[in-house]
């Protein structure tokens, strides 16, 4: 989901130069209840290759917050990114983009969430 940020910039006639992105994983067939212990490590598990891999492919500017929000039922995560756009890419691009990576990096992890 793209939201702007509303942030008028007039150096581009007004055009938004940010938009904050919600990245919302989660596996709906599960409802197992984690420890706020596992559901952080899942987050330390999906969070960090995923920006560096943005940072890779986009450069070190692409965002200037990141705000993981944890859900302990089953589980779930969500990241609430402040997209920041840079020359030659749309931020509709730059959100598809960042959501097809986390959501890459949470295919990789969620296999390892243990069984109810």
């Amino acid at each position: 989901m793209l939201r702007s940020a509303g942030r008028y910039d007039a150096n581009t006639g007004g055009v938004s130069r940010e938009a904050h992105v919600y990245i919302n994983l989660s596996d709906e067939g599960r409802t197992h209840k984690c420890s706020p212990e596992f559901v952080n490590d899942l987050c330390d598990r999906i969070m960090p290759p995923a920006v560096e891999e943005l940072n890779r492919r986009l450069g070190q500017g692409w965002a200037r917050e990141i705000e993981p929000w944890l859900v302990l039922e089953g589980p779930a995560l969500t990241f609430k990114i402040l997209l920041v756009k840079l020359d030659g890419l749309e931020l509709i691009d730059m959100s598809t983009l960042v959501n097809e990576v986390f959501n890459e990096y949470w295919e990789r992890e969620i296999d390892r969430i243990p069984p109810e």
